[in-house]
């Protein structure tokens, strides 16, 4: 996300915060949750000034780190490049490492416990135009439909259901 970490750009960083601002701005509210994950590239096991400064800003919208633990383990050293933040301390949530093999980077889980998430209706409404040239097209497909299968059959179930 923000370049390789021997090579941070900060211009990158500073567009991705643009966008972050922008996007918090036109969609808080106290009740939004919000959750910001990725490989930041800064090794949140060591401090830096890079971790500084993106805590601060990060910490200036209400986002705190989640992650605790390494997400990337070597054969001899390990770091914590990736990260989850949240703008809440309202829910109850635990992260935790998913090895899954795919990637040298173990993924990031983060499971709330109790939320509720309201259920949006959705209800569908199947219209049928019923209009001359409609009426004309169903005629002309039922002049090329084989009734065979419909009328071979002596039982009226398995007629019904092949028609």
């Amino acid at each position: 996300m923000f370049g390789r970490s021997y090579c941070f750009h900060y211009r990158y960083c500073v567009i991705i915060l643009l966008n972050i601002i922008n996007l918090h701005n036109n969609l808080y509210n106290t009740s939004s949750i919000f959750i910001l994950c990725g490989d930041f590239n800064i090794d949140y096991r060591k401090d830096s000034h890079r971790q500084y400064y993106l805590e601060s800003l990060l910490a200036s919208f209400n986002f705190f780190s989640t992650v605790t633990f390494p997400t990337r383990i070597f054969k001899h050293s390990s770091t914590q490049i990736d990260n989850i933040y949240v703008n809440t301390y309202k829910l109850d949530f635990s992260v935790y490492p998913f090895v899954n093999d795919l990637s040298d980077h173990d993924a990031q889980i983060i499971a709330f416990r109790d939320i509720c998430i309201p259920t949006l209706r959705q209800s569908f409404t199947m219209i049928r135009r019923v209009e001359k040239s409609t009426i004309a097209n169903f005629a002309y497909l039922l002049r090329y439909e084989t009734w065979d299968y419909a009328f071979s059959e002596t039982e009226v179930n398995v007629t019904y259901n092949n028609f």
